[in-house]
């Protein structure tokens, strides 16, 4: 194996990736027979390369006519209510191969009602974050959900509750959650031979040794998928042997279920999963020392996963989540440190390049 192998593959993977996209579009777009004499320009089916953004005044007209509702209501001696598409239930979800998960044409509706004993609270506290984003929006200012649960401590209780809500008035509001003002910690880094300048004009160099951690967050998909929507080069994704890791790896590919309606933005249907694998563990020999027993949570994320449609669909996938039911072990990437230090860098990820190993 050589560099020359490894480049290869990658630009033999470009060009497929870059083709399958152009063929796919041409079909949606053009209902065209691709195999047919029509040629079509390719820059006719240009991705979109920047972010939709909504502007501030039609956010604050929306906000303003839910607040107008609500007073029409008291009014009128009827309890107010919010009503959003549930984002909770997979019956709202569809997969495509071309975008991920996406929300359906006609999702059913969460109700959230202020005469409703069970729902009053949430009700009032969607209003008062609706009102701190309008705030927010109006003055063009930014926060973190970090500075306004703190600073409301009482109120949210916790910040999953808070981050919860931002979920229930971004699909009520039907605007993306990053042009709601409210700003997420950023939990991914990024290190590389890239070079760009960001909104602001700063310029961002990224050539460090910093790596990502945690569950995917909003900031990290935007940028992969502008990667990949500016430049079309190949994404791999390398997580750790279990189910959890899995899962992070189909939520870049495909998006996740609370965000579906922002699939077209923040997923990457292009990734290739490149390991670790759980059938890595056997083939690769890592010591029984580095293994960690699958716990009871493991065991039911990975039945999760087998039963959704698109890993049911790919028979390279199921075996592999069969794999780590059966073999009862996971593993971490730094197991391949026992190898040796360099292993992973060097060796692991160079051969599985160079062998189109990815799935």
């Amino acid at each position: 194996m050589t560099t020359e192998d490894v480049c290869n593959a990658v630009r033999q993977l470009r060009k497929e990736l870059i083709d399958d996209w152009y063929l796919t579009r041409v079909k949606s777009e053009c209902n065209v027979d691709v195999n047919g004499d029509q040629v079509v320009p390719f820059n006719t089916f240009a991705l979109k390369t920047s972010i939709p953004r909504i502007p501030r005044c039609d956010i604050l007209r929306k906000i303003e006519n839910i607040i107008l509702k609500i007073l029409k209501s008291l009014e009128k001696g009827i309890m107010p209510s919010f009503e959003y598409a549930n984002h909770s239930s997979w019956d709202n979800i569809k997969f495509s191969v071309e975008f991920g998960l996406e929300t359906i044409m006609e999702p059913k509706t969460s109700k959230i009602s202020f005469g409703s004993k069970r729902s009053r609270k949430k009700f009032d506290l969607l209003l008062k974050l609706l009102a701190i984003i309008y705030q927010l929006v109006q003055t063009d200012a930014y926060r973190t959900k970090r500075d306004i649960y703190y600073q409301n401590v009482n109120c949210f209780k916790t910040q999953s509750v808070l981050d919860t809500l931002l979920n229930n008035i971004s699909h009520l509001l039907e605007v993306p959650r990053w042009d709601l003002h409210v700003l997420s910690t950023s939990k991914g880094c990024i290190a590389g031979d890239l070079q760009f300048h960001d909104a602001n004009g700063n310029f961002i160099c990224c050539k460090n040794t910093k790596s990502g951690k945690g569950f995917p967050d909003i900031n990290t998909r935007l940028l992969l998928k502008t990667l990949w929507n500016e430049l079309r080069i190949p994404v791999f994704g390398l997580m750790d042997a279990d189910a959890h890791g899995i899962e992070i790896m189909f939520v870049y590919k495909f998006g996740s279920k609370c965000l579906s309606s922002e699939v077209e933005s923040l997923a990457v249907p292009t990734l290739k999963w490149l390991g670790l694998f759980p059938s890595d563990i056997k083939r690769l020999g890592i010591p029984e020392n580095q293994l960690i027993p699958v716990t009871e949570a493991d065991i039911a994320k990975a039945k999760s996963l087998k039963n959704r449609s698109f890993v049911k669909s790919n028979r390279l996938w199921l075996q592999e989540l069969e794999i780590l039911l059966e073999q009862k072990q996971k593993a971490e990437l730094q197991s391949l440190n026992d190898f040796s230090f360099t292993f992973l860098p060097e060796v692991y990820i160079l051969q599985k390049i160079a062998s189109k190993g990815w799935l």
